[in-house]
């Protein structure tokens, strides 16, 4: 399994008529700066790169935009054989709206190529 997938696996829900496995979580960003929500994508055991997720914002932010774009991240140098492998990922950020400090919400939707989608419900803590 995918090692994006193993976050994603907290509980059943029902989107448009899909099955879809959901999971809530926190990032903390400053105000006026971008916050990693996360980079998504996978490699195989024998270090090849698997298909990099297509996502969809289901509930967009309130007080704030999600950027997202392509990029690239290597396999740590404890990752056993596929240490220091590069493969492409994808990259999510949140943009908070000029002077917002607070919490905001956004729900993304990935599509793993499984059955069931798979949900992030992000709360975004923006700190002055």
């Amino acid at each position: 399994m995918p090692w994006f997938l193993s976050l994603l696996l907290l509980s059943g829900v029902l989107i448009g008529g899909v099955q879809a496995k959901e999971v809530r979580r926190t990032v903390d960003g400053k105000a006026g700066q971008d916050a990693r929500i996360g980079l998504f994508g996978s490699i195989t055991p024998d270090c090849k790169p698997e298909r990099t997720p297509p996502v969809r914002i289901v509930q967009p932010p309130t007080h704030g935009t999600i950027i997202v774009g392509a990029g690239q991240t290597q396999v740590p140098a404890s990752g056993g054989s596929c240490a220091g492998s590069a493969f492409p990922v994808l990259a999510i950020f949140y943009r908070p709206a000029a002077d917002f400090a607070g919490e905001d919400t956004t729900i993304l939707e990935f599509d793993s190529g499984l059955p069931e989608k798979q949900v992030q419900i992000v709360d975004v803590i923006i700190r002055r």
